[in-house]
């Protein structure tokens, strides 16, 4: 039948004077290319390759010297029946693919099956940032965002906490946090504030963490140790991204080395638990110091580096939150495609038991090489 079908098809646009040429040769192409696919697909499956890759060899080759005098005779070959039989035979074979193509077609058929395009279309621009297919665009001094870039986002290095309702109250509530914080440092086997081993040179030895969530998951364990900080945190409504909830703590003479977090779709807000004066933070170009029961909002997309020249450790509660300007769609493909990347990396690490694994499994965070250790884990970057 497919035979048959483009032997007509192309009598047909043959003897139609009134079609272009260029036109002619397209459709003829096309149609071999449809019929060519559909033998070769089903010859495949058959487990036949060799009768797959001659296939389309029995369908009528026109000829596009005459349609489309502009072609070279290596171009003709090219398109002749047999050659896109191999081709389409090579298309089908489905290649062994790698753990990244895996999980960014798992990313895909998620999003496919739960939003319109139109209403994510910036977290497809995101994919093709994160597969290097696009640049992310530098949008002022000390701007440094990574692959893991979502476009048309204001980026500047400090933002006014009053545009966020959720910082007022926050501030009311700081010594619920500081009651639980002293209560951890009197207990300190029970609360373990880990440094990122990862991020050692940046983060320098000083600093370390108490992480209550991680990549959008929260850590039970943790949570329970810091109940009215948890509670408090549901009740405010705050956009929490996936990216963390920490409580930091930088050690007396010591400071985070400039560098960036590169995401620009998360902000980072930082609430003084017990600041020492002279505690401080440059964002971009501007340096402020911390306050106590004050909270400030940052983009870490840009440069930024910390310091304590005090005498003093600094504590402050890090809250990792949504950009503003993000739909409340595009937060939640976004939190599905990290909810991905969390269970793709279960799978890795349980498949490691079987098999050695080198390297990430799916392209998100594309610069560490090898899976967090459990310190690395509770510190992840953010100063």
């Amino acid at each position: 039948v497919s035979i048959w079908s483009v032997t007509l098809l192309y009598a047909m646009l043959v003897s139609y004077d009134g079609l272009p040429k260029a036109a002619r040769a397209i459709a003829v192409f096309i149609s071999i290319l449809v019929s060519s696919s559909a033998s070769v697909l089903r010859l495949s499956r058959a487990g036949r390759p060799a009768n797959a890759a001659n296939a389309a060899s029995f369908i009528p080759c026109p000829p596009l010297r005459s349609l489309l005098p502009s072609l070279s005779p290596s171009s003709c070959q090219r398109l002749s029946s047999r050659r896109t039989a191999r081709m389409l035979f090579n298309l089908f074979q489905q290649p062994k693919r790698t753990r990244k193509e895996m999980f960014w077609e798992r990313v895909e058929q998620t999003l496919r099956s739960r939003y319109r395009f139109r209403e994510i279309r910036r977290i497809y621009d995101f994919i093709d940032y994160c597969n290097g297919n696009l640049q992310p665009p530098v949008a002022a001094t000390l701007h440094c965002p990574s692959e893991e870039f979502v476009p048309r986002l204001t980026a500047q290095p400090w933002w006014d906490p009053a545009d966020f309702p959720w910082t007022a109250q926050l501030e009311r509530q700081s010594p619920v946090i500081q009651e639980e914080l002293r209560s951890a440092l009197d207990q300190p086997r029970e609360y373990r504030f880990a440094a990122n081993s990862a991020m050692a040179q940046t983060m320098g030895a000083g600093w370390s963490a108490f992480r209550l969530q991680r990549f959008g998951e929260w850590i039970e364990d943790n949570r329970q140790k810091f109940p009215r900080t948890s509670a408090l945190l549901a009740d405010l409504g705050i956009p929490i991204a996936m990216r963390g909830v920490m409580i930091a703590r930088q050690r007396a003479g010591s400071g985070v080395q400039p560098h960036s977090d590169g995401r620009n779709f998360i902000l980072t807000a930082h609430l003084g638990l017990q600041v020492p004066e002279g505690c401080w933070m440059r964002v971009g170009e501007e340096r402020r110091e911390w306050r106590e029961n004050k909270v400030c909002v940052f983009d870490t997309s840009f440069e930024h580096e910390t310091g304590n020249p005090t005498q003093h450790g600094r504590f402050v509660l890090i809250v990792d939150f949504w950009h503003p300007e993000l739909s409340d769609a595009e937060r939640n493909a976004l939190a599905d495609i990290y909810a991905i990347r969390n269970e793709f990396d279960r799978e890795v690490l349980a498949a490691a038991e079987q098999e050695p694994v080198n390297g990430r499994a799916n392209g998100i965070e594309q610069k560490e090489q090898q899976q967090p250790t459990e310190g690395e884990r509770e510190g992840e970057k953010t100063p």
